[in-house]
């Protein structure tokens, strides 16, 4: 099992960049504060960011490899209203073997909404699912005190 793995990132290239715009609606705003204060909430931002990241290298990588994030360094710097557009811009940074840093930004109509760093791991889907299975096992043992 423990076959070399051939790189994956050969089509993964530094200052590629990914943009999406998403309206920010119902399922990513704060509730806490009020109605008038439904704002883009920081996890929703930063789940944004990820997913961009992950599409950015996904487009890139050959069939049975994707990534997991294994950084996040984000600041969110300003408030969004629910029902506005924020655009999402990620830009691979470096890349460092399989781990793929991003430099990310979201910005509404009017000014930066949040930045940061982001990093992820391209792995083998099936060696990635094989050490999954194996520590569900784990747990299950060390649950019944196995």
């Amino acid at each position: 099992m423990n076959k070399k793995i051939s790189d994956p990132t050969g089509s993964v290239t530094k200052g590629a960049v990914f943009k999406r715009t998403i309206t920010i609606g119902e399922d990513r705003v704060i509730t806490f504060m009020g109605a008038d204060l439904r704002v883009y909430e920081t996890p929703s931002m930063i789940a944004d960011m990820e997913y961009a990241c992950r599409d950015l290298l996904f487009q890139n990588l050959p069939s049975g490899w994707d990534s997991v994030g294994v950084v996040v360094n984000i600041r969110h710097l300003a408030a969004t209203p629910i029902g506005e557009n924020a655009t999402v811009k990620v830009t691979i940074e470096e890349i460092l073997g399989r781990r793929v840093r991003f430099q990310c930004e979201v910005h509404d109509s009017v000014e930066i909404v949040g930045d940061g760093v982001h990093e992820r791991f391209i792995v083998n889907v099936d060696r990635h699912r094989a050490r999954v299975v194996a520590k569900k096992e784990r747990m299950r043992q060390c649950e019944s005190g196995s």
